[in-house]
């Protein structure tokens, strides 16, 4: 019980601190980029914040609640989720950046 509501506490605040941000966000990306839309951009960061957290709950709760191999399997499909994430993101980034 605990680890689900770390998990949905830690995804929340940074969800809400990355929709709140004022500037650019450097969540998933450390460099400055040129952004047609930094609120746009931002927004979404947080939608796959938040998207990501709901998956890795639901993942914890049918992990915790299995046994044998399926148990022990699970927590990969927590790292194959965060591969899709950073493929979606790719695409928010691709789609916010100015063409100059």
């Amino acid at each position: 019980m605990v680890l689900y509501v770390v998990i949905a506490f830690i995804c929340i605040m940074a969800g809400m601190r990355v929709f709140y941000e004022e500037g650019q966000t450097k969540v998933f990306n450390k460099r400055n980029l040129s952004l047609k839309d930094v609120k746009a951009y931002n927004h979404a960061c947080a939608v796959l914040i938040w998207g990501f957290g709901a998956v890795a709950e639901v993942t914890c709760y049918f992990c915790l609640t299995s046994e044998g191999l399926w148990a022990n399997l699970l927590p990969l499909y927590v790292l194959i989720e965060a591969v899709v994430l950073m493929q979606i993101y790719f695409r928010v980034e691709k789609k916010n950046i100015k063409n100059n």
